[in-house]
């Protein structure tokens, strides 16, 4: 790519363009396939094409764009609450940005390049004023920007991080919805040192846990975007006990991902007053 003088974001821009670059076809990148599932990496990718359409005919664009549901559906050949259900996902992953405007009022959306670039791997160049390398997570940028979008991941205190996904994956027990859990994973990342269980606090509760009695049944094992959400990290394996319930009625127990407890009439409620049913 030619040196340019376009802002820092511009150019992350252009240059994660070019990995999904085509006039004939719409490409999927296998990263976004492998972290998202297949219909949430085709729908982003069709966003993205539909960005370049846009950055193409229209010379005064700011990187939105609009795209109706109807036609989306019909492009894709997907339903509309599949498409709703990506859209959510692709925002929580803070990779698409979405808003209403106009008369009629219609959805507009704009990517997140530096996200994306950092998500799938980008191969990116050096270019004036910055230099990129192909490491998810590792932007260098000039002092004029550095402040503004810094992306390491680095934790000087051991607290979890980013890249350290792929090692929580594969120690997890339970393999399902890897998207949601890669999602709350980057979100528990973004908050306050203070707020993140460090990565051993992980695979020490991890490693305990999968030894509990409750664990020898793949049944009660609960997601891994469940286990993140709840800081379920914070649960004592000595407590993850199995049981008939027909039998033993104990006053509380962990399942699904819950703690249920026993009321006066002998029925089962979680912390949000919902009753336990198998």
């Amino acid at each position: 790519m030619k040196r340019t003088n376009l802002p820092f974001p511009q150019q992350i821009e252009m240059l994660t363009i070019e990995a999904f670059k085509s006039n004939r076809f719409l490409i999927v990148n296998k990263t976004l396939i492998k972290q998202f599932g297949l219909i949430s990496a085709v729908v982003l990718s069709n966003y993205i094409d539909k960005h370049v359409y846009f950055r193409k005919e229209f010379s005064d664009n700011d990187g939105w764009f609009y795209l109706t549901h109807k036609q989306q559906m019909e492009q894709l050949g997907i339903k509309e609450n599949s498409l709703r259900k990506c859209k959510k996902e692709l925002v929580e992953a803070d990779l698409l940005e979405i808003k209403r405007k106009g008369i009629p009022s219609r959805e507009w959306y704009k990517i997140n390049f530096i996200k994306l670039a950092n998500v799938t791997g980008v191969h990116l160049m050096k270019t004036e004023g910055v230099q990129l390398m192909n490491s998810i997570g590792h932007i260098k940028e000039n002092k004029k920007d550095k402040e503004k979008y810094s992306s390491s991941d680095s934790s000087k205190n051991g607290q979890i991080t980013p890249s350290q996904f792929e090692k929580f994956w594969n120690l997890y027990p339970k393999k399902a919805g890897r998207g949601a859990a890669l999602t709350r994973w980057n979100t528990i990342c973004s908050k306050e040192p203070k707020q993140r269980p460090t990565w051993i606090e992980i695979k020490k509760a991890v490693f305990n846990q999968k030894k509990s009695q409750q664990w020898q049944n793949a049944t009660f094992i609960p997601h891994a975007t469940t286990w993140l959400n709840q800081s379920r990290w914070l649960d004592d394996p000595a407590e993850m006990k199995s049981y008939d319930r027909e039998n033993d009625k104990p006053n509380s127990f962990i399942e699904y991902g819950d703690k249920w407890t026993k009321d006066k009439n002998g029925t089962y409620r979680n912390s949000k007053g919902v009753i336990f049913s198998e």
